[in-house]
């Protein structure tokens, strides 16, 4: 039976960890489902974008479940609760960057306006 990456996170899945640091709040992940068959369900307060570089699953976002392959580029708005789950036979390899939402404006750094709640581009 699959094992899932034990991450912490509190009682409504909000992920704990930090993304980045003060002067640069971008992290980049390359990840694979390779042994963990699964990435948890979580959100965070931060934009992130999911690039399927190969193989093929299913990705959760609140509560939709989407098939995804090679080439998909996935857009998880803050606050959507999302994970990811491998087909065993093409096992999932993916990257991802996760970043807060802001652009500049006249009053300097603003948040940007919502995407569609979860797409995917490919």
């Amino acid at each position: 039976m699959p094992v899932t990456p034990t991450i912490e996170v509190d009682d409504t899945l909000k992920e704990r960890s930090s993304h980045g640091s003060f002067e640069l709040p971008i992290e980049t992940y390359t990840d694979n489902c390779e042994i963990f068959h699964s990435l948890y369900n979580h959100w965070h307060d931060e934009m992130e974008l999911i690039y399927i570089e190969s193989g093929s699953g299913l990705v959760r976002l609140n509560k939709e479940i989407l098939r995804v392959k090679a080439g998909d580029l996935i857009i998880v708005n803050r606050g959507v609760l999302h994970g990811i789950k491998t087909d065993l036979k093409n096992i999932l390899y993916f990257r991802s960057i996760v970043f807060p939402e802001w652009e500049r404006g006249p009053q300097g750094r603003q948040p940007l306006q919502d995407i569609s709640p979860g797409a995917i581009w490919g």
